[in-house]
């Protein structure tokens, strides 16, 4: 329902130290260039079913119900879902549905995993030969979720709900505050769902306790950042976030008498002071009493089978078919060739310094980056028409919490109700390029123009961060080159910047959580990068270890966009156009990277 953009480790004021370290460049030279060459082919695309018995016409009909009414189950499943996917359930055939957060009890996630097994054996009962080409396209995508996922069903234990930045207790305030209001039902079903706050969160609790007596509980040290985004979020419950936004939401809902108004404020203060504040309050007092039973303060690896877990988890949040020992060798690989084209700009730049600190787009307001945003991308993406945006800020209680910048998907039925908020306790510098991130052509742009399409309404509830993320990930580099300001030397200095953060976070990452880095081996490591101060070390370790993999989906999903742009360019030659590669990713959609490497095969032979 939301995409994040996720605190990086910061090469800003150590760039210089890099290149002093480099010996002023001159030994610069024995550097590696970047591989071009394709990513590797993963497993072949399961392309064939079982024969079916019925005519063509008939299978692809059958598909189509089944895909809808797969779409309606899961959209279906809990009240926030729903409402953030449709403004209209009716439309799609949802009519009445529990008002419910979910549950975290062991039996819902047997029934889950039973319910992916169900799942692929049905969609592998179709004849794949009588399906059309976007019912393959979707076959392939479901088949290729279906089959990873069901990787991670011998882990329940080790899932995670909650976390500093990425967790629930820290996502929830902003999609109870943006929780739309078309209608009075909308604000009769939100009153109730604050009212089962208290049980969901008992729920989640239980599964803690649960984690606690298997010796996988998380850290004291990721306890206390868990808890303390608690305690912020109930620190003034007489002004609490979600009383005044409410208070303006329902003041601007029409068709309700003054009475009613009032009633409702009324009963939403009543259940935040009676449901809200409690829930997150018996959060925080049963992780504090759990505190000291975890057995680990390092990454999954030091876990029985942490490796094995963050290997699916690495599968399940990319999309890519790279082993995370081979992320490892890529990343790797790319920083080599990031240092020596980054000494290679400074050596034929004598002002590099000054062209980097100097750099700047020229604008102080958010609007105007995103009105020119949306010109310059004209030239290499598809023009898109009709769309329309609200910045807002995070509150100052989510500040600490929150990440820097983030976009709230719109409904599906109504893909101009896009919202970007920005976190000014963190966003004071690259607002442009984080807004390019969020933004033109970023989340917001690539979401409206897939949603555009209209795929098959399942997709939209498929989830592919690493596609989402990557392809923010890689637009925002490119939104450097928009500074007209700045010469190419500077705009080659800031995206190698941005890049060496980009490949020290997520191989930090891979270190602590795959490798199993201690903090000092951590240190040991940054500091080959003139990076070994101990606070810088300290702060990366604990994200890592609280964010098991987070970094992955921003930094391999970028990477497997270039490796897909090297295989275009090289393949295609002179015929290699920008936009219509960047037409081709977004016409496919969100999917994993196999699955796009074939389809681009294709479609390199049409153009």
């Amino acid at each position: 329902m939301k995409h994040t953009k996720k605190h990086f480790l910061s090469l800003t004021a150590c760039l210089m130290a890099l290149l002093l370290l480099l010996g002023g460049c001159n030994g610069a030279g024995s550097g590696t260039e970047a591989s071009s060459a394709p990513a590797e082919s993963g497993t072949a695309l399961e392309t064939t079913a079982s024969e079916a018995t019925f005519p063509e016409e008939q299978t692809q009909q059958a598909f189509d119900q089944f895909t809808e009414e797969l779409f309606r189950d899961t959209v279906s499943s809990d009240t926030i879902s729903l409402h953030y996917t449709l403004t209209d359930p009716e439309a799609y055939g949802i009519t009445e549905t529990p008002i419910t957060f979910g549950t975290f009890s062991a039996s819902s996630f047997q029934d889950a995993c039973e319910e992916l097994q169900t799942v692929r054996a049905e969609l592998s009962a179709f004849s794949y030969e009588d399906l059309t080409e976007s019912q393959q396209l979707t076959y392939d995508i479901l088949m290729e979720y279906l089959t990873t996922e069901l990787q991670g069903t011998d882990f329940e234990l080790y899932q995670e709900a909650l976390g500093p930045t990425t967790g629930i207790q820290a996502q929830l305030p902003v999609l109870l505050a943006e929780y739309t209001f078309y209608s009075a039902e909308d604000v009769e079903v939100y009153l109730q769902l604050l009212e089962c706050l208290p049980d969901y969160f008992s729920s989640l609790l239980e599964f803690e306790q649960r984690k606690s007596e298997a010796g996988l509980f998380f850290s004291d040290t990721t306890a206390d950042a868990v808890i303390a985004s608690c305690e912020s979020f109930i620190a003034d419950p007489e002004n609490n976030y979600l009383l005044s936004v409410f208070d303006d939401k329902v003041d601007a809902l029409e068709g309700l008498t003054q009475e009613q108004r009032e009633d409702y404020k009324t009963r939403n203060a009543e259940a935040v002071q009676n449901s809200v504040i409690p829930a997150y309050r018996l959060l925080a007092d049963g992780l504090t009493g759990l505190k000291g039973t975890g057995t680990n303060d390092r990454g999954l690896a030091a876990f029985p089978e942490g490796k094995a877990y963050y290997a699916y988890l690495a599968a399940s949040n990319t999309g890519s078919s790279w082993t995370p020992e081979e992320m490892i060798q890529k990343l790797s690989d790319q920083m080599s060739s990031d240092i020596f084209a980054l000494a290679m700009v400074a050596q034929s730049d004598e002002d590099w310094i000054e062209s980097f600190e100097s750099f700047d787009f020229g604008f102080t307001e958010p609007e105007a980056m995103l009105e020119d945003l949306q010109q310059k991308i004209l030239t290499d993406f598809p023009e898109l028409d009709d769309t329309s945006y609200t910045i807002n800020y995070v509150h100052e209680s989510l500040e600490e919490s929150m990440s820097p910048a983030f976009y709230l998907t719109p409904p599906i039925d109504a893909d101009t109700d896009n919202k970007i908020y920005i976190n000014r306790s963190s966003s004071t510098g690259g607002l442009y390029t984080t807004l390019a991130h969020e933004g033109y052509p970023g989340h917001l742009y690539q979401t409206v123009y897939f949603n555009r399409t209209n795929p098959c309404p399942l997709r939209h509830v498929l989830n592919f961060v690493g596609y989402t993320e990557g392809w923010a990930t890689y637009v925002e580099q490119l939104a450097y080159g928009y500074n007209e300001n700045a010469s190419e030397s500077a705009v080659a200095l800031q995206q190698l910047n941005s890049a060496l953060s980009l490949e020290l976070s997520a191989l930090a990452d891979l270190y602590v959580n795959y490798e199993g880095y201690t903090l000092e081996q951590l240190q040991e490591f940054l500091a080959t990068y003139g990076l070994g101060d101990e606070a810088t070390a300290q702060t990366l370790f604990d994200y890592v270890v609280a964010e098991p993999g987070a970094y992955l989906p921003y930094v391999i999903g970028w990477l497997e966009f270039e490796e897909l742009r090297d295989t275009a360019e090289e393949t295609l030659g002179d015929s290699f156009e920008l936009k219509e590669f960047h037409r081709f990713l977004l016409d496919l959609g969100p999917a994993p990277f196999d699955v796009i490497e074939t389809y681009m095969e294709d479609w390199m032979a049409e153009q």
